[in-house]
């Protein structure tokens, strides 16, 4: 998505295949084409700025298998390799949200797994929007009846660091998102 940091070479030196775009549209707008790109039957978005657990497929392939879930949510852990308060709360705070949810629309697309049929009833990504369009997605999902399972096992590592001005932007584009 128009990367201007060393992400480009260092996907190259993995067995994949790179989508590129051709310019900047935002996280919905590459998302959208890597899904038309896609061949497989379940897709597994993970955002550039988490560290999986080596088992992250395993754990919510079976998951999905278990509970017949359309798409299995993960969680960002609470713990945060940056030491300042505002990075921890951000952590701690999101990990405490997502721990307590009890079922619903919620989706983060940091990580998780969601059958190919599913986004291609549901439209895919919102490109009209320039935050929170997995927050959008996953009450779009929801409303189709499609079942949303959040894996609390299925945690992630965030690699972000907040400042208090960082930390309420962050919050306030998010709730004029939503």
């Amino acid at each position: 998505d128009g990367s201007t940091d060393d992400s480009v070479a260092i996907a190259e030196g993995y067995s994949c295949r790179l989508v590129r775009p051709g310019r900047n549209g935002g996280a919905a707008f590459a998302r959208n084409r890597g899904i038309e790109q896609a061949t497989g039957d379940h897709l597994f978005f993970v955002d550039a700025d988490v560290v999986l657990p080596n088992d992250a497929l395993v754990l919510a392939t079976a998951t999905m298998a278990e509970s017949g879930a359309d798409c299995v949510v993960g969680v960002f852990a609470a713990e945060n390799p940056f030491e300042d308060f505002f990075s921890q709360y951000k952590s701690l705070y999101t990990n405490f949200k997502y721990q307590n949810l009890q079922g619903g629309a919620s989706l983060n697309t940091a990580v998780t797994l969601v059958r190919r049929q599913v986004l291609d009833d549901v439209g895919g990504f919102d490109e009209g929007m320039s935050t929170v369009e997995d927050n959008e997605l996953g009450d779009r999902i929801f409303r189709h009846g499609f079942k949303i399972v959040i894996e609390r096992r299925l945690e992630v590592l965030h690699l972000k660091q907040f400042s208090m001005a960082g930390l309420l932007r962050n919050d306030y584009r998010k709730a004029v998102g939503l």
